[in-house]
């Protein structure tokens, strides 16, 4: 899906700041595991986001930590909206083209 850079820079803006404590972004669609991706690769997360914003009508976000063995140890309670299909929809068409 080809998304609008600045759908892009906010889906950005919404991913939650990682910290010192937390080293993943979980993203979920409609409740589902979609990635778990390292908080060094942003463009890794976007691209996820971006590749699942037609499969999904919401992606959200949580914070997780991962072992070195690479196993899931512990995920945030707190729960971030990243793309919302109509929102998304809306933003683009309230503001044009690019």
């Amino acid at each position: 899906m080809t998304v609008a850079s600045r759908t892009r820079k906010e889906w950005e803006r919404r991913l939650p700041d990682l910290g010192s404590e937390w080293t993943h972004w979980r993203l979920e669609g409609d409740g589902g595991l979609i990635a778990l991706v390292p908080g060094e690769r942003l463009m890794e997360a976007l691209r996820a986001v971006s590749d699942n914003a037609q499969r999904y009508s919401s992606i959200n976000a949580s914070r997780a930590r991962v072992n070195a063995n690479g196993e899931c140890t512990a995920i945030e309670k707190l729960v971030v909206e990243i793309s919302n299909r109509a929102n998304d929809e809306k933003m683009v068409g309230a503001l044009g083209p690019e």
